[in-house]
């Protein structure tokens, strides 16, 4: 059986918190094991985040076979973006579950930019919509 179970649903920057990325999915261990979360550097240099948890009742129900139990829903804000974007190659999201560790989310330093800049589009276009109507 599986320690881990999980899938990355979006990845965006967040304007209204201007030096945050953030990442959201759903990630939980069937038999209940406790998951610890560590975001770092091409370095292994843990850079600055939190993780806050929510129901899904989307996943509880698709999964009824392995028996999802608690909040498994996940926001991991990734602090300080202008910081460390200069320096970063890549950084991973890596989650340890016993002795076992996932990396569940590996963005090298162009894929950061380019999320950066398609949250920044949509959001201009959507407020210069809004402020025209």
């Amino acid at each position: 059986m599986n320690e881990l179970y999980y899938s990355v649903d979006v990845t965006w920057y967040d304007l209204k918190k201007k030096e945050s990325f953030l990442v959201e999915g759903w990630m939980f261990s069937p038999d209940g094991k406790t998951i610890k979360t560590v975001v770092c550097d091409q370095n292994g240099k843990e850079l600055p985040s939190a993780i806050s948890w929510k129901a899904r009742p989307d996943v509880e129900a698709a999964r009824q076979d392995i028996g999802v139990v608690g909040d498994v829903g996940f926001q991991m804000e990734i602090l300080e973006l202008p910081k460390w974007i200069e320096e970063l190659e890549y950084l991973e999201i890596q989650v340890f579950c016993s002795d076992t560790k996932t990396v569940i989310v590996k963005l090298n330093n162009k894929e950061i930019r380019e999320t950066v800049l398609d949250s920044t589009v949509i959001y201009e276009v959507d407020v210069k919509q809004l402020l025209e109507t």
